[in-house]
């Protein structure tokens, strides 16, 4: 890596993966409200979920045998054509979607999983210890101002369209998108040596306490943070039942957004790796504290501000486990063997257990209201307290990160 860390392949992995995630935004913010509109079932919502994180898990596992064979980019972009199909084929559905929605889930998991399992391979081979977090930084404030933008801008979309031709819109506009990362996708260097896979390499990974932490802290936070379904289902649906339109959804997630964007920014590129530990217990209080302030003034705007609270804690903890994720790989010897690996089972840990865990909560709800939110919220503080535990308790000196 050179002294310029933000080279060309690095400026154009981020930049792709910018309009991904801008893309990717209808699909994250929208389609549970559509799911939601058209089905009226919080359970539907749900399965939906699950069957698309099971299938972008399994995707990991599939594709890892091709690691080393020059497929990366290949992989990549099977994922980014994939979106762009499945998103002019969302259009002229409409309501008819409700009779294939799980077939949906079952392909957006599909192609989801190609892209992550790519991404996650080539931004790991282009960081390096002294640089990942900035562009863990850099990466989660992209994310958080397409969370800034897209709801807003979807919103509109969906409202002047007047509804079901508004969402055509908004599934049109996103197929775009997709278009422009796939002419910004590189390959980059891909190394001709092929993994090691097998069991043997689980159990030496098992023996390593300090990944095993971080693998459970990433089922923590696939369970309370990222796209769990607190954060991307019950408190968007919530707000959308108050409200009534999908442009005032928009606008308070996008409110969510800018609460969020200068803590990623600032946890990212101003606080060293090793001053982690104050910036996850921060985190962890504020959360707490909006909980309480949930329980004791229950109200839609205590609501609000739980929701911005838990973006911005979702920054002060996101950006560590990450950087914490992938510095400790470095950790293990001949850790380039093991690479692919690692990263299979982290996304088991991450989405498989952790994101589809917390969406078999939601058939615990009859509906879409105050109890189902205090009982997910509880849990979600619960989870994010074991996290912060979790990653505070890994400690690594600089001179075991192997170059």
């Amino acid at each position: 890596m050179s002294a310029n860390w933000l080279n060309t392949t690095v400026y154009t992995l981020l930049l792709s993966h910018g309009f991904f995630r801008f893309g990717r935004a209808a699909f994250d913010i929208f389609l549970s409200v559509f799911i939601w509109k058209i089905t009226g079932d919080i359970q539907t919502v749900a399965i939906f979920n699950i069957i698309y994180a099971l299938t972008h898990t399994a995707m990991f596992v599939v594709w890892s045998p091709f690691v080393g064979r020059g497929w990366l980019n290949t992989i990549k972009k099977i994922g980014l054509v994939g979106f762009c199909c499945i998103y002019v084929a969302l259009a002229p559905l409409g309501e008819s979607m409700s009779n294939h929605v799980f077939f949906l889930a079952f392909l957006i998991g599909i192609v989801n999983g190609s892209y992550w399992f790519s991404y996650q391979i080539q931004r790991f081979d282009v960081t390096h210890i002294k640089n990942r977090g900035n562009y863990t930084g850099i990466e989660s404030a992209t994310k958080i101002f397409v969370g800034l933008v897209a709801p807003i801008i979807g919103g509109l979309l969906i409202t002047l369209g007047g509804g079901e031709s508004g969402y055509k819109w908004l599934f049109g506009s996103a197929a775009m998108l997709f278009v422009l990362s796939i002419l910004f996708s590189t390959g980059g260097q891909e190394s001709e040596k092929k993994p090691l896979l097998g069991v043997d390499i689980l159990k030496d990974i098992a023996k390593t306490p300090k990944v095993m932490r971080v693998f459970l802290s990433g089922t923590m936070s696939g369970f309370a943070l990222g796209n769990g379904a607190l954060s991307s289902a019950l408190i968007p649906l919530l707000i959308f039942e108050k409200t009534g339109n999908e442009l005032s959804l928009g606008g308070w997630l996008s409110a969510f957004a800018l609460a969020s964007i200068i803590t990623s920014l600032v946890v990212g590129k101003v606080v060293n790796y090793t001053k982690y530990d104050v910036v996850l217990l921060l985190g962890r209080t504020v959360l707490i504290g909006s909980f309480v302030l949930l329980l004791v003034f229950p109200s839609f705007w205590s609501v609000v501000v739980f929701g911005v609270v838990q973006q911005m804690a979702a920054s002060m903890m996101e950006v560590p486990r990450r950087v914490y994720s992938e510095n400790l790989l470095h950790t293990i010897p001949n850790y380039e063997e093991y690479k692919v690996v690692y990263l299979v089972i982290r996304e088991v840990f991450n989405i498989g257990i952790g994101m589809v865990g917390s969406f078999v909560v939601l058939f615990l709800f009859a509906g879409v209201d105050a109890s189902s939110l205090y009982c997910l919220s509880g849990l979600v503080v619960l989870a994010t307290m074991f996290q912060v535990w979790l990653l505070t308790s890994i400690k690594y000196a600089s001179q075991e990160l192997q170059e």
